[in-house]
């Protein structure tokens, strides 16, 4: 997949709302599951320290995924390039030494909460670069490729949507043929 065609293919699976209490609701939307999503990163690490479950990263890749899909609805809402900032990200984690997975999550953890707060209080986020940069830090330490990555993120949302969102079938999703594609 050509990351220049993920944003437009994520936003076909997207639940679209109005403004939400005077701010952007795509946007929020957007910053909201990132929030989530990172979460369920940390979620993920704690279970390997803390229960010694074994570190899943076929399920830390489709977090991942998931967090390319909210970044792709928060770059069009702002009428960004989504592949620009991909390129952008790689070269500047280039020139930085490998660190923790732990320690990348909760930085995003953090910056996203920091995004919503902003976007909460004062508008509109100013932080979409360090998003993606963070992400790209856990494509890395995964060994995953970004393109990989949003392709079986869309396929994993044609599988449970089809062609469009749909309430019921968010709620009443089929996780084993989800997972199946995620390990393909």
């Amino acid at each position: 997949m050509k990351l220049s065609e993920y944003v437009e293919l994520a936003c076909v699976t997207e639940s679209v709302v109005g403004d939400v209490e005077g701010m952007n609701g795509r946007l929020l939307h957007g910053l909201i599951g990132m929030c989530t999503e990172s979460g369920e990163v940390l979620d993920a690490l704690k279970r390997n320290m803390y229960y010694g479950k074994e570190l899943d990263t076929v399920n830390l890749l489709e977090e991942v995924g998931d967090l390319c899909w909210y970044m792709a609805i928060i770059i069009d809402v702002l009428d960004l390039d989504f592949a620009k900032h991909v390129e952008d990200s790689k070269i500047y984690n280039d020139e930085l030494e490998s660190r923790s997975l732990l320690s990348i999550a909760a930085e995003l953890n953090a910056v996203c909460g920091g995004n919503l707060v902003t976007m909460t209080t004062q508008g509109q986020p100013h932080l979409i670069q360090p998003l993606f940069f963070l992400v790209d830090e856990l494509v890395i330490e995964l060994d995953g490729k970004w393109e990989e990555i949003c392709e079986k993120n869309i396929a994993k949302l044609k599988a449970r949507y089809g062609e469009k969102f749909d309430a019921h079938k968010a709620i009443n999703r089929d996780t084993d043929a989800e997972r199946e594609i995620l390990e393909a």
